[in-house]
């Protein structure tokens, strides 16, 4: 299991781009609804196998996680706050290492990522190392509504629990 130092910063919507235009796909994108304090649960998993070819022995490489927590948003002094708290859990099986010697091996990390304060003007990036070529990286934005809608609609429509 790795043990790394959690990062964040505020981040652009140009920057946030180019992020998603140089990574693989993201694992899991979703919106949440959050219309209290202290804290709105919350709790995702995801999931990216990838079948790995094979005369002998083809075999899924899984790549796995789980993310749960607290958010929080509220007014103070006229200032929108933002209070996040989550736990992440996420391995995934090393590629290399299988295609070089058949040998199953897996990257693992387990992370706990708070912030509380002002509500980010752009995008909250948070960043721990996955390994010595990868970061789990989770990107956060926090956006005032008018109106709280309905119980379990988002502005898009969605439920707040499902993502794409």
């Amino acid at each position: 299991m790795a043990n790394s130092t959690s990062c964040w910063a505020v981040i652009t919507e140009q920057q946030r781009a180019s992020l998603l235009n140089g990574s693989s796909r993201p694992l899991l994108e979703n919106e949440v609804l959050v219309g209290d304090w202290p804290a709105v649960a919350h709790a995702s998993s995801f999931i990216g196998p990838e079948l790995f070819p094979s005369d002998t022995s083809p075999r899924y490489l899984l790549d796995t996680g789980q993310i749960a927590g607290f958010f929080g948003v509220r007014k103070s002094g006229g200032q929108l706050q933002f209070r996040m708290q989550l736990n992440l859990r996420h391995q995934k099986d090393d590629r290399e290492a299988w295609a070089t010697e058949q040998v199953s091996r897996s990257d693992q990390i387990e992370e706990r990522f708070l912030y509380e304060g002002n509500a980010p003007e752009a995008y909250l990036l948070v960043a721990s190392q996955f390994n010595e070529k990868e970061h789990h990286v989770l990107i956060v934005r926090v956006q005032a509504v008018e109106k709280f809608p309905p119980f379990g609609i988002t502005q898009t429509g969605n439920s707040p629990a499902l993502g794409r």
